[in-house]
Formats: structure tokens, sequence, C-alpha cells
């Protein structure tokens, strides 16, 4: 979590490899980093089909989800570097 002008933000980092082919949870954020509503935000994936990204989603449970791979479309890594959403 960042704070910018008085705006915090949640972003995230890293490089996750996988084998998705549904939506899935990847992980869940510390109680003091989450979010106090839905925030949401697109991050780049393996190119498949012509797609190439898909959504992330943390709660306000922390649960930090991806939504979008499918089993004929399989998601083998997702870059997290471009996560980045206004908390508050």
């Amino acid at each position: 979590m960042i704070r910018l002008a008085g705006t915090e933000f949640l972003q995230l980092r890293g490089l996750i490899t996988c084998s998705f082919i549904a939506d899935d949870k990847i992980g869940t954020l510390p109680e003091a980093l989450r979010p106090p509503k839905l925030t949401r935000g697109v991050c780049p994936r393996n190119n498949s089909q012509g797609v190439n990204a898909l959504r992330v989603e943390v709660n306000t449970a922390g649960a930090v989800n991806v939504l979008g791979p499918q089993s004929t479309n399989k998601v083998t890594w997702i870059q997290l570097d471009n996560f980045s959403s206004v908390m508050r």
C-alpha cells in the first residue's frame, strides 16, 4: 500500500507462474492491507488466442482472486506489477 497526495493505493508486485483453467484464489492479504471495499484491476497474462489480460480482484476479507481463465484458454503466468487500485 502506498499513499500519494492523501490517497491510498493498493499495488501488487511479482510474477505468478500457474496453470489456471478457471477463476481461482491466489492469496490473502494481511489484515492491515485489506481494502475497505472490493477493488479490481487488470493484469497481463500469457497471450493465448489473442487474450493477454485478466481481472484481479481483492475483497474486504483480503482474498486475491483472478477472474478469466478458462479450460480452453489456460493461464500459465500472471504479471501483478500492473495492479494498482485506489483504496481510500
